[in-house]
This record gives C-alpha cells, structure tokens and sequence, in this order.
C-alpha cells in the first residue's frame, strides 16, 4: 500500500510545523512580555508589531498543517477508490 503523503511533502509539513510551534511559543513570549513588563495603558510599538507577526506565523503554520493534512486525506481517499480488496465472502 501507498503512503498517503509522499517524500516530496514531508520537508513541507516539518516546515509547516516547526512555523507553527515556533511562532506559538513567542506568541506566549510576547503576551508575557506584555502583561509583565508593560502594565500601563500604553504598550511600545515593537511589541505590538511583534504579537501581530507572531499571529500571523500561528495562522501560515495552521493552515500548512490543515493543507498537509488535506492533501493526506485526498490521497488516501483516491488509493482507496483505485484499490479494490476482495473480501472473503465476495469471491465468486
């Protein structure tokens, strides 16, 4: 039987997931950064550029993975149909 995904795709979806786990951790970074250092009203620039950034890193992560693993369930789904297996019970 076939691999759902194949070699080709694998560096993208360890791309795919270290993008999503690195930019999960300074997500959690930054919003602690934020409540501890800069308490007041007014938070620095940087820090707010750095948290949309980080969202968006957690969003391209995502929906790598999700195409990834959408690409996986089409494959499979497609080897599915193109293999028949014959049961014991139908072979006449």
């Amino acid at each position: 039987m076939r691999e759902s995904l194949g070699k080709r795709y694998r560096p993208w979806l360890i791309a795919s997931l270290v993008i999503l786990v690195g930019s999960l951790m300074s997500l959690a970074l930054v919003v602690t950064v934020m409540f501890v250092y800069f308490s007041g009203l007014e938070k620095p620039l940087w820090l707010e550029l750095l948290f949309v950034v980080t969202g968006l890193g957690v969003m391209a992560g995502f929906a790598g993975f999700f195409l990834m693993m959408m690409l996986a369930g089409w494959n499979s789904f497609r080897e599915g149909q193109r293999v028949q297996v014959i049961s014991p019970e139908n072979q006449d």
